[in-house]
């Protein structure tokens, strides 16, 4: 449903001014499909239904339907980065570039500009960006990777062996080797980290509609670790883990 500005709506759903304005760019972006994207609609359409496949056809479906949507994920992300070079948005009147994309997809303003950031981080990164092109990695594969490659010292020496691992597991175990390699290429990088670490630390305790309380927030490694620091958290060394006291409400 089309968000408008209108009295009615406003008074039943509260969205935000900037959210007006977005809706009201996506609605004045060009929605004909460049040439290409019908076929790809048409040859969706005609996938088999999953529920009329086997075990073993439903198993190789997924993992090709996966591969293809790294394709169009990486594609996806080169638009955003190829938008931020031709300075699309001052064209468009949208703003930066990652409104630009925000609008054009329907996501938050910060994905938007994740996306441009990922693409123009990828320039320097050759194999990574040809492997999630080709769609043998994911976009949780090169998240990792570019949030620990400045932490490596001569990763470009690395990338080749980095991505070969990325095709061969997936982005949780990427992440802890690339932890590991950061840590043993600068042994103050583990301190640093827990230093940035404390400095998010935060906690939040907000009402809900049907009268329960909810408590969200961060904390470092130290502090989570300690058993009986925090109220409602039972460290698995403390006890009986399987009996949680919520202990006094936070202030």
């Amino acid at each position: 449903m089309a968000v408008t500005s209108t009295a009615a709506s406003s008074s039943f759903f509260d969205v935000s001014r900037a959210a007006h304005r977005r809706a009201r760019i996506r609605a004045s972006l060009p929605t004909a499909a460049p040439a290409g994207f019908d076929q790809i609609n048409d040859d969706i359409d005609a996938l088999p239904d999953p529920d009329l496949l086997c075990a073993e056809e439903r198993a190789a479906a997924m993992r090709h339907t996966a591969k293809l949507r790294n394709r169009i994920e990486a594609y996806l992300t080169g638009l955003a980065g190829a938008a931020d070079t031709g300075g699309d948005s001052r064209v468009l009147g949208a703003g930066t570039t990652g409104s630009l994309v925000a609008i054009a997809t329907g996501s938050p303003v910060a994905v938007g500009s994740g996306m441009v950031n990922t693409a123009n981080a990828l320039h320097d990164l050759p194999t990574v960006k040809d492997a999630w092109a080709a769609g043998s990695i994911s976009g949780l594969h090169v998240y990792q990777i570019l949030a620990h490659a400045p932490a490596i010292d001569d990763f470009t020496s690395k990338e080749a062996a980095i991505v070969g691992l990325a095709k061969l597991t997936d982005a949780s175990e990427v992440r802890r080797v690339l932890q590991v390699v950061a840590e043993a290429d600068n042994p103050t990088h583990l301190d640093l980290t827990l230093d940035q670490q404390r400095a998010k630390r935060s906690l939040r305790l907000s009402a809900r509609a049907n009268g329960m309380w909810a408590i969200t927030g961060m904390l470092d490694e130290v502090d989570g670790a300690i058993p009986g620091r925090n109220p409602g958290i039972v460290h698995p060394t403390a006890g009986h883990p399987r009996h949680h006291h919520p202990g006094p409400a936070p202030r």
